[in-house]
């Protein structure tokens, strides 16, 4: 069942907002979802620090959702997502016969005026995933603590 939430962390010495699926890896079997999947697309409004900015909030969650939408019943799930450096990117695992390549071809020229760039690669560890999106101890306690907060169980 999945449990996203949200951390900030630096990643390549930037500051990083990272929203993931924390039971991904328990939900998804590896052995389907071998392929690493990303979608960027660079920010319209950005902050200094390379965030995303409130102005532009409600366009990347439409599009979040469209694209959402588009994957729906595919042998692909989204992971997880990394704001940082003017970037919003978009991780995902797939089956290796799944044609991304197209579909992300098809959303684009649908639904983007943004900037992109994507692609695929084998992960069968999923190593993006557990050394890039899932959080470290100081992740995990900023994820519990605001649990905590919020009477939810961490």
């Amino acid at each position: 069942m999945a449990d996203w939430d949200f951390y900030q962390a630096n990643v390549n010495e930037k500051i990083a907002s990272i929203y993931l699926d924390l039971d991904a890896q328990s939900d998804l079997d590896p052995g389907t979802y071998s392929m690493l999947c990303w979608l960027f697309i660079r920010l319209k409004v950005e902050r200094a620090d390379g965030l995303s900015h409130e102005d532009e909030f409600d366009v990347l969650c439409d599009y979040e959702d469209r694209l959402d939408e588009h994957l729906k019943n595919e042998k692909i799930e989204m992971v997880g997502r990394v704001t940082t450096d003017g970037m919003r990117q978009f991780y995902f695992y797939s089956a290796p016969n799944f044609a991304f390549e197209s579909s992300v071809k098809k959303f684009v020229s649908t639904y983007s005026s943004y900037q992109y760039q994507f692609g695929c690669i084998p992960d069968p560890d999923w190593s993006q995933y557990e050394n890039v999106l899932y959080p470290g101890e100081h992740g995990l306690d900023q994820i519990n603590e605001r649990r905590e907060n919020a009477g939810r169980k961490p």
